[in-house]
């Protein structure tokens, strides 16, 4: 990644025939437009930074973390991991701090907020680091330290109502667009020939992952602005923008009706519940998934709304408002997924009588599976003595001297089983998720999860002796 931003530095101080003095300011301040960082030059600060070039650099970093936790990995890999891909942004970014402040007397350049610099570039890497390490790895860490795994699922809940909704948001400003088609020409006048209308171009397709972010938070009952001018389903205020095409797509006025549009993530939420039961028959705390899934959407939606705001020169304070976006996120799928639960929950009891789970974490071995275990094997042990009975007494000597020593091989499997487990007892499985994950929520829910390999091999071990041992 840092070749490519040098070559990209090199390729603009190329085009815009500048002196290779400015090269290390550039590669500075791209660095920090590629991690969301704020800039400031010749005296105007820029904090609402195009969240296209931040994208492609989060997704090349969860790719590369998935590609290292795709076999198994041991906990301190995990940890060596996750501290190595947050503490080298970091001083990456203090270091183009340190290369624009030495740039500052002979180039109009200022340095930025050094903590608002960090703390974007920790908040950018954390989410690539969260994504990448993806649901499998999480699952195997949480079942190693003895914590339940239905958060997981929770989480992904919260993120899936997220992601639905900016999908929904870059389309409907696409449709803006098109209404609005005259605006988004007439912002091409001040561009000067062909080199000024592609740079021109670049920058509102850089731009338009924000338009699209702020879009939902308006549908989901937020508001957005852009230094004076603002929107929200209820309100708009008019003002004067930035000659970029993408801005035309913020409408002046509110047409009747746009309260309407808070049916959207009302219906977008009871489809990412219905799809979440659809895949299983049993639920392990359905209202902490509730709050899980809530909290989880409120808080990144607030994270990734910090990030796609901040000051763009004389216009001011810009974007959608953080807090807002994340209170209406957390509240959206608090309310309509306590009423799916409800609403599920009494239709299931009516259909089936209640099972009774008594595992900690998701699903286990119900206590009538149990039961129906111990009878058959009562069952088996009775037929046995009564053939035991029927045989001559010859034969049933042998056949005790067998049981015996298939013990005796038992205990020695049992004992050989603990030694191998103790090699690698911070082993967990880090293989990434693939087109069946969902599928495989449904069998994983009622399953207590003991395939080899996906927990800390002491466990799972101890637990297939255990079962020989019955």
């Amino acid at each position: 990644m840092i070749g490519v931003i040098i070559a990209v530095a090199l390729i603009i101080l190329l085009a815009l025939d500048l002196s290779f003095v400015a090269a290390p300011a550039t590669i500075a301040s791209l660095w920090l437009t590629f991690n969301l960082a704020p800039l400031s030059m010749s005296g105007a600060d820029l904090g609402l930074l195009p969240l296209l070039p931040a994208l492609g650099y989060a997704l090349w970093i969860a790719l590369r973390i998935r590609s290292v936790v795709r076999e198994r990995i041991s906990v301190s890999d995990v940890r060596m991991l996750v501290g190595c891909s947050l503490a080298l942004p970091i001083l990456l970014t203090l270091t183009a701090l340190a290369m624009l402040w030495d740039a500052q007397p002979v180039l109009p350049v200022n340095v930025p907020s050094v903590w608002m610099s960090v703390l974007s570039t920790f908040a950018l890497n954390a989410l690539a680091i969260v994504f990448g390490m993806g649901k499998r790895l999480w699952r195997a860490l949480l079942r190693f330290y003895g914590v339940p795994q239905w958060p997981v699922d929770a989480i992904r809940l919260g993120i899936a109502f997220l992601a639905a909704m900016g999908g929904i948001g870059a389309l409907v400003v696409i449709v803006s667009l098109v209404a609005h088609w005259s605006a988004f020409t007439d912002a091409y006048s001040i561009a000067s020939g062909a080199g000024g209308k592609i740079g021109l171009t670049l920058v509102w397709v850089a731009y338009f992952p924000n338009m699209a972010l702020a879009s939902a938070s308006v549908l989901a009952g937020a508001e957005a602005n852009f230094g004076a001018a603002q929107v929200s389903l209820f309100t708009a205020t008019r003002a004067e923008l930035p000659p970029v095409p993408v801005l035309a797509a913020m409408p002046g006025d509110v047409f009747p009706g746009a309260w309407l549009g808070l049916f959207i993530p009302a219906a977008v939420a009871i489809l990412v519940y219905r799809r979440f039961l659809s895949q299983r028959s049993v639920v392990v705390s359905p209202y902490g998934t509730v709050g899980v899934a809530a909290l989880s959407a409120g808080g990144v939606g607030m994270v990734v709304t910090s990030l796609n705001s901040g000051v763009v020169g004389v216009y001011g304070w810009s974007g959608p408002t953080p807090w807002l976006t994340g209170a209406v996120a957390a509240g959206w799928m608090f309310a309509v997924g306590v009423i799916t639960m409800a609403v599920i929950g009494i239709r299931r009891g009516r259909s089936t009588p209640p099972q009774v789970s008594t595992s900690e974490d998701r699903g286990g071995t119900r206590e009538t599976d149990a039961s129906k275990d111990d009878q058959h094997k009562a069952e088996r042990y009775d037929a046995a003595a009564s053939r035991n009975d029927e045989k001559p007494t010859t034969q049933r000597v042998e056949s005790e001297n067998n049981e015996a020593s298939g013990d005796e091989s038992d205990a020695d499997s049992e004992l050989n089983v603990g030694i191998t487990s103790d090699v690698n007892s911070e082993s967990v499985d880090g293989k990434p998720d693939d087109q069946g994950d969902d599928a495989d929520d449904t069998t994983s829910d009622n399953d207590s999860e003991s395939s080899a390999g996906n927990i800390s091999p002491d466990v799972s071990s101890q637990g297939g002796a255990s079962d020989d041992s019955r």
